[in-house]
């Protein structure tokens, strides 16, 4: 026998982390048994249906790398397989065979009662359920129910229950044996009066058609199986084997909801979890790896994977615990990997350095470490863009610390004492608006200083955005040898020497000396280690973000 398992899924929003999780296991178990893994779309209710719906669906599962055998094709969403079509909505045919055989052989009729009565006999029992709705067109003859159906009645086609008193006992793959007994349920609806067929039927006959072996869903199912066997039962079709899996709990021990941190496949993607980490956690949540492993590869999972280790305790979603796996995962990634998975992220917030692909291959693992989702680079890397690296509200304070000005004022002296390019005269004119023209013969160094004196004292111009322009008309009009210079860093040697001095003429230690430096290099008193920062930062850089402290540092009441 081939192993087949199915995902069913509604095109009705997105992919849910209950679905994702339902759809993960069934892929598993396929994998392990080297069967076939189908995704079916159940998409017969209309009005909730989308075509975008669907399209994100398959895009989720996709991006999870839960790719399936048979079923929705990903690129053009047609159905492909031996047993397709794969649209509940195009499988009519199909059910009407069905509904067809069941009329014939008296295991189901059609009901012409008006919602009317059903809605009386609902009341009138509605404090002993298990009195069912008895149609008076039970026992009708077929024939006599066509010839009224072709004059223009319209009926819903009901199953005959006739097993009131026999029981329907499967071995639930999560939960053991379970019994139902017959007469927990009437005679029940498996065509509405427009011709549509419900859920329950619509299920069975597609597992049953679609050689599905073995159903892994939601606990949540598990009122449906009755009404399933009955059905596939009466056509004399196999039964697949069915496992029912917990809930899924979030606070309180209530169902899982989008206050507990549960979101859609999408959200999570967005927010930068790996597919495989988002999987791993999944994985763990109702079953445990026989090793006891936590973090595993998808690959280790399909090897591990069995439904004997499946557990019917219903376990709860930790979001804590989800970051923790992701952290983990990045942290097993290569430079490639995380450049690739990092990339998006920093496009999407325009905090691209302007440096090459090697440099940022080189660069995002120093900061691997601090990884727990991949989104958590984009504050790293505003640091290290000219643009988004503006002075944050606790640096002001730094700023306002009585030696701050003094030191800041030395900290761009010897930054441009590092070279003697920098005091090189300007090579060609340049356009410093607002500020007044440059005197002749200026050099790049008096040129910097001019500005920064104009922009300390005109307190109405914005920072940095104007500031940084003007810089750079300096930086352009300076010589070729202090161009090719500013692309460079400052050495790490340099940097201490600096620091000394400082420490040595300001006569400041520890954070006194590195909070004022920090601000002006990366805009704010904690985070990056300053040497780090030289080596990412270049001199231009450096030079635009020490005039720009300064500046602030000036304007400050």
């Amino acid at each position: 026998m081939t192993v087949r398992t199915r995902f069913a899924p509604s095109p009705t929003g997105s992919l849910h982390i209950g679905g994702a999780r339902t759809a993960l296991y069934n892929y598993l178990l396929a994998r392990q048994l080297g069967g076939a893994f189908v995704l079916r779309i159940e998409d017969t209710d209309q009005q909730r249906n989308s075509d975008a719906s669907l399209k994100q669906l398959i895009n989720e599962l996709d991006w999870l790398g839960l790719h399936w055998d048979e079923g929705i094709d990903l690129t053009t969403g047609l159905s492909h397989g031996p047993h397709g079509p794969y649209q509940q909505s195009q499988r009519g045919d199909i059910y009407q065979q069905s509904l067809n055989q069941l009329l014939d052989s008296g295991q189901a009729y059609y009901c012409f009662a008006d919602t009317d009565a059903i809605a009386a006999h609902k009341e009138k029992h509605k404090n002993a359920p298990h009195i069912h709705f008895q149609s008076p067109d039970r026992d009708q003859p077929l024939a006599q129910a066509k010839h009224r159906l072709d004059q223009g009645e319209s009926a819903v086609i009901r199953y005959r229950n006739t097993h009131q008193d026999e029981s329907f006992t499967f071995t639930d793959l999560v939960r053991g044996d379970i019994q139902f007994p017959g007469h927990m349920i009437g005679d029940f609806i498996l065509q509405r009066a427009d011709g549509s067929p419900v859920y329950n039927f619509c299920c069975a006959i597609d597992d049953c058609h679609m050689a599905i072996t073995h159903v892994l869903r939601g606990e949540e199912h598990l009122p449906n199986t009755l009404r399933q066997l009955m059905i596939i039962d009466a056509l004399g079709l196999s039964r697949p084997q069915y496992g029912h899996l917990s809930l899924i709990l979030g606070d309180g021990n209530k169902k899982l909801s989008k206050r507990d941190g549960a979101a859609s496949v999408s959200d999570f993607q967005q927010a930068g979890y790996l597919p495989e980490a988002l999987l791993n956690y999944l994985a763990l949540l109702g079953w445990s790896d026989p090793e006891h492993r936590e973090i595993l590869t998808l690959r280790e999972l399909e090897q591990a994977f069995s439904t004997e280790r499946l557990q019917a305790a219903a376990p709860h979603f930790d979001p804590q615990k989800l970051r923790w796996v992701n952290h983990q995962h990045i942290q097993k990634c290569d430079s490639e990997t995380l450049y690739a998975a990092c990339l998006p992220y920093l496009v999407d917030q325009d905090l691209l350095p302007t440096h090459d692909v090697d440099w940022l291959q080189q660069t995002l693992p120093l900061f691997q470490a601090d990884l727990h989702v991949l989104a958590d680079i984009c504050p790293i890397f505003a640091k290290l863009c000219d643009h988004s690296a503006t002075i944050t509200n606790t640096a002001e304070e730094v700023l306002a610390w009585t030696h701050t000005r003094a030191l800041l004022h030395d900290w761009l002296e010897h930054i441009l004492d590092s070279s003697p390019v920098f005091s090189e005269p300007l090579t060609a004119s340049c356009d410093i608006r607002p500020c007044a023209p440059l005197a002749e013969n200026s050099s790049f160094r008096a040129a910097l200083l001019h500005i920064q004196t104009h922009y300390q004292a005109n307190h109405d111009t914005a920072l940095p955005a104007a500031l940084y322009a003007t810089i750079e008309s300096i930086f352009q009009a300076s010589p070729t040898e202090c161009q090719a210079l500013l692309p460079s860093h400052l050495a790490e040697e340099t940097f201490k020497s600096i620091s000394k001095n400082l420490q040595q003429t300001h006569e400041v230690k520890g954070k006194q000396l590195f909070m004022p430096l920090r601000v002006a290099m990366i805009g704010t008193n904690e985070g990056m280690d300053l040497k780090l920062a030289c080596r990412l930062l270049t001199l231009s850089s450096l030079i635009k973000r020490a005039i720009y402290a300064y500046v602030a540092c000036q304007r400050l009441p």
